[in-house]
């Protein structure tokens, strides 16, 4: 992804105290739709196992976070303007959408806020 260097994500994900804690147990794979980009990050027992940077028709996902990518930019910047400082208000008012298996991403909403936290460090430390 042009935005995002998610050669860095695993280790950066896996490395975090934080994500740990609210990530464990967590199985999911979340699908991140930045424009006409994505990606697909897999997490088992709340760790991230892979990013497919390359995902088809064909790959099963349990969540899915897609916006425009002049929004993403504002979401991942170090300090984001107003409704963009998480995926929940960008959904509501900034033309971003959240779907798929919405228990699963509210039961574990702390960790997926972790993970945008993280996404917007790897973007903002090249």
């Amino acid at each position: 992804m042009q935005l995002l260097d998610l050669s860095r994500l695993k280790q950066t994900v896996n490395a975090d105290p934080e994500f740990k804690l609210t990530a464990r147990l967590l199985n999911a794979k979340l699908k991140l739709q930045i424009g006409t980009e994505q990606a697909l990050i897999s997490i088992k027992d709340g760790a991230v196992v892979d990013v497919n940077e390359s995902p088809t028709f064909f790959d099963e996902w349990d969540i899915i976070a897609s916006g425009p990518a002049e929004g993403w930019q504002k979401l991942l910047q170090s300090v984001p303007p107003p409704l963009y400082q998480d995926l929940f208000p960008a959904a509501v008012h900034r033309g971003f959408s959240v779907g798929g298996n919405l228990d699963l991403l509210f039961g574990y909403y702390a960790a997926f806020r972790r993970l945008t936290d993280l996404l917007r460090k790897i973007a903002n430390n090249p």
